[in-house]
């Protein structure tokens, strides 16, 4: 009998209820995605591959890269940005070895089509390289040209 009236009080203590401590006045009942009722479902569509992987970065084009020190601490790795245009392929294909020695990851700024990305794939052999768009970092680096490799303490070509 006294362990029910202690149990009884010890989940009266834990039955509280919750304390906001911020509301922005946008707040979203959790309710409407907590509900266990079935929603009509949209059919599936099949994404477009390639928008995918044929990614732009307009503020980039090929050209020459001028060596410059930066500070960037807390880069996991090197990064290089290409394109999908023989320049890039080239580049790629000279600095492959040393891209691999150094465990550089890279990403293919700028295509037109999937088997563009392909070229750039095979050219990579043995480099993680993804395709993405390049904008975030051409903005925040003042990067304009590719392809290039960002480390630690420099952007070069």
């Amino acid at each position: 009998m006294i362990s029910l009236s202690v149990l009884l009080m010890v989940s009266t203590l834990v039955h509280a209820e919750p304390k906001v401590i911020f509301d922005s006045g946008r707040t979203i009942n959790a309710d409407r995605y907590l509900s266990t009722e079935k929603k009509a479902q949209l059919p599936k569509r099949k994404p477009n591959i390639t928008s995918l992987i044929s990614p732009t970065t307009p503020e980039m084009t090929v050209g020459k890269v001028k060596r410059r020190n930066i500070s960037l601490p807390y880069l996991p790795s090197p990064l290089f940005l290409v394109g999908a245009d023989k320049v890039s392929i080239n580049w790629l294909s000279r600095h492959r070895e040393a891209l691999i020695k150094v465990g550089a990851v890279g990403l293919i700024v700028n295509s037109k089509s999937a088997s563009d990305i392909q070229q750039v794939i095979h050219a990579a052999s043995g480099l993680q390289i993804s395709p993405a768009s390049g904008s975030d970092l051409a903005k925040q680096l003042n990067l304009h040209h590719y392809p290039i490799l960002i480390t630690r303490t420099q952007i070069a070509q």
